[in-house]
């Protein structure tokens, strides 16, 4: 029975051995950094400074955000009715980020084969947390489907806070218009017709963040790339 439970374990495992907890895995990743965009797009907004999210001083750690961006709306938007919901959005955050980072920065150190589980040795400790952490594939894409609504919500808020303010006005699409043609040549590589690209500034914004968002990712470096970070794990 003992060597039966051991043969279904495998110790630091390799990529080959985990094909539906790598998927999960970059699954959460992928949705992590469109959660961390629509943060620092939120940031940028708030302060009309295209550039204030991207800078390190700026991007603050999960425990803080939620009162530092209640803060930073209040001291440049005054009292508006989104704050308090962005603030609770920011806080919800907190513990999928955590798990994202005690997946990343932990140890992938045993799996076990009967309940596709994996056992990982947190990279960081905190008070009153186990050493040891457990994830399957449904937990993983737990932390991902989180990650995409409170991206999603945050978003909408966002957009709430533009449209009260102005920004978007006069940034309907307008079919007849000629589109500049790098951005038109960036929008066919994404499957977007480029005739529904109008030239007004904010529109031709909007679209370059699209292209920037959603760039293609070739496969073969998803799986190089996850099979990098495990084995780093499992040496340091």
């Amino acid at each position: 029975m003992q060597t039966e439970l051991v043969a279904a374990m495998t110790v630091f495992p390799q990529l080959e051995d985990i094909p539906q907890l790598t998927a999960a895995f970059m699954r959460m990743m992928m949705a992590h950094a469109a959660f961390e965009w629509e943060v620092r797009t939120l940031q940028s907004s708030v302060t009309k400074d295209p550039n204030f999210g991207e800078q390190r001083k700026n991007q603050w750690p999960a425990d803080k955000r939620p009162r530092l961006m209640a803060k930073l709306i209040e001291e440049k938007l005054g009292q508006i009715p989104e704050n308090k919901a962005i603030r609770k959005l920011l806080k919800d955050a907190c513990v999928p980020c955590y798990k994202r980072n005690d997946l990343v920065h932990g140890t992938w150190w045993r799996f076990e084969q009967r309940t596709a589980t994996i056992t990982v040795r947190l990279g960081s400790q905190r008070k009153n947390k186990d050493t040891f952490a457990e994830y399957t594939e449904e937990r993983i894409s737990e932390i991902a489907d989180a990650f995409n609504d409170i991206a999603a919500e945050l978003n909408k808020l966002r957009r709430d806070i533009e449209n009260r303010r102005g920004d978007h006005d006069g940034d309907e699409l307008d079919l007849t218009a000629e589109p500049p043609r790098q951005v038109g040549r960036k929008l066919n590589d994404l499957g977007v017709d480029q005739c529904t690209v109008p030239e007004t500034p904010i529109a031709l914004k909007r679209q370059q963040e699209v292209v920037r968002h959603y760039s293609p990712v070739v496969e073969g470096d998803i799986c190089a790339w996850v099979a990098a970070m495990i084995e780093w794990s499992a040496r340091y």
